[in-house]
């Protein structure tokens, strides 16, 4: 998801890594609701798919890993590059 944000919109590495870490936890925690349900859409495979079927703190871990790993490589290459051109 980063990387599809980073080739439409024009900010930085940290500014798109924490907008892609707020819609993955946006995302998580509404699988504490019952939001499927809500909307009739349950049955749903697709959505099922897209928001999930339960909470997991794993998945938390696992999205902040994620873009602090993407977003630190991305601010390492932007070093490399600005550093080479000196």
């Amino acid at each position: 998801m980063f990387y599809f944000f980073k080739s439409f919109v024009k900010a930085n590495d940290i500014t798109l890594g924490i907008i892609n870490l707020l819609i993955a936890y946006a995302i998580e925690f509404l699988q504490l609701t019952n939001m499927l349900s809500y909307f009739g859409v349950e049955q749903s495979k697709w959505a099922n798919l897209i928001f999930g079927n339960y909470f997991s703190i794993q998945d938390l871990l696992a999205y902040t890993l994620g873009i602090l790993t993407v977003t630190s490589l991305e601010i390492k290459k932007q070093f490399q590059i600005n550093y080479s051109k000196k």
